[in-house]
Formats: C-alpha cells, structure tokens, sequence
C-alpha cells in the first residue's frame, strides 16, 4: 500500500490572485516512517526553544505545550535548517502540485473549493502515475489535513478518486482517504512545511539552494503545474 501525506499552502482564488497568485499541495510519501518520526521528534528538541519564542500567534504551542509543526510560523532560518535535518538517508519523497491562480481559464472552478481540490488531487495523480513517479495499479491511502475540506464534502474525495483513477483510468486498485487533526499527524505536518516552502520560493523565489539539493538528491519525485 501506498500511503500519502498532504497538505496545502496560499489560496484557492481568483478574484485575490493579484495577492495570492498560487496554490500549492503537497504530497509525502513515507520509506521509513519509524526513522522519519525519530528525526523530526529530534528537530523539534533541539530547536524547542526557538519554535516557542517566534510562536506569536499560538500556532505551535498551547499552554506552553508543543503541539504541531507549522510552516507558515517558521523564520526563513529554520526553514532551511528544516531542510537540512530532515532530508537525510532518503526517507520520503516530495510531490508537488502548483496551480497559478492567474493563469486559470476556467473562472467557475474555484466557485466550490472542495471539488476543486478533488479534481486538482486527481489532475495530479494521474499525471504523477502517467509518469511512473508513482505505481500503477497500487493501493492508496491518502491522509489530509482536516482542516482542508468541510465535514459535508470528506466522503466525495474518497469516491470521486475511486471512480475516477479507479474505474475509469484503471491506474490504481483502490484509494483511502481520511481526514487528521494535524497536530496528531507528524506526516501531515512534514507536509505542511513543504507545501509552504515551496510557494514562498514561488512567491519570493527563496530557498534555491534547498530545492536545489532536494531535486539532486531525490526527494522531490514529481511537480505537477496546473495549468500547463
């Protein structure tokens, strides 16, 4: 099986993409998550007390208690130290999905944000298989944040991509989908400093030299642009 940890970064909009020209996901899959677990429980020990002094909006901790990894609360520093600790020994893979809200044609898609999210995942999906960056006729299971779709609309991802990988394009076996607390996830949080990496280097074009080491030395697998 194999399983995929996602998070997101900007916005889904095109009436703001002056603001927010892009929206990124970000899709982990895990080699090793026993040893993945152990370096990310290492990084927030030794930097414990640099998350909690820049934490100044309650994001990290609460009642001086760590509670999740958030990119957006990080310095540009500790972002690039991220990097450094974390892409080690190759124990996951990175999987990005750029949309550029200024360059969309179809101005309704937006209108409902789950479905375009359903259908963005989808569009990435295919395209990452179509490419053998992931395998073909696989089990899934696919791991959000929950924050990211409404309680009504969790059940119609899970359906939407088994019928449209599934019975349609015969690409995977079957796909799970379920929604975590981040803060109960560490995956999802490993996602989620990813994904933001990756639109301020979009944004900002920052962080050159670590996407840089991450494509020479294999982490980031695929990066879908939509659209094209």
């Amino acid at each position: 099986m194999v399983e995929l940890f996602l998070d997101e970064s900007g916005s889904m909009t095109r009436e703001y993409c002056d603001d927010f020209p892009y929206f990124v996901i970000c899709m982990v899959k895990v080699k090793d998550k026993k040893k993945l677990k152990k370096s990310y429980k290492y990084f927030i020990k030794k930097n414990f007390d640099k998350l909690k002094s820049i934490d100044k909006n309650n994001k990290m901790f609460k009642n001086n208690k760590f509670l999740e990894l958030k990119g957006s609360a990080l310095t540009k520093e500790l972002k690039k130290d991220f990097v450094k600790f974390i892409c080690k020994d190759n124990l996951f893979e990175l999987f990005f999905s750029t949309i550029s809200n200024k360059h969309l044609k179809d101005e309704k898609l937006y209108k409902n944000t789950a479905r375009a999210f359903n259908f963005i995942t989808k569009l990435s999906m295919q395209y990452f298989i179509h490419k053998k960056y992931l395998p073909i006729n696989e089990r899934y299971f696919m791991q959000i944040d929950e924050r990211n779709q409404k309680t009504g609309s969790k059940n119609s991802m899970k359906d939407y991509l088994n019928t449209a990988l599934g019975l349609e394009n015969k690409l995977i076996d079957c796909i799970d989908v379920k929604y975590f607390d981040s803060s109960q996830n560490f995956m999802i949080q490993i996602a989620d400093v990813f994904s933001n990496l990756k639109y301020s280097q979009l944004l900002r074009a920052s962080f050159t030299e670590e996407f840089e080491y991450m494509k020479k030395n294999k982490y980031i697998k695929g990066d879908f642009i939509f659209p094209k």
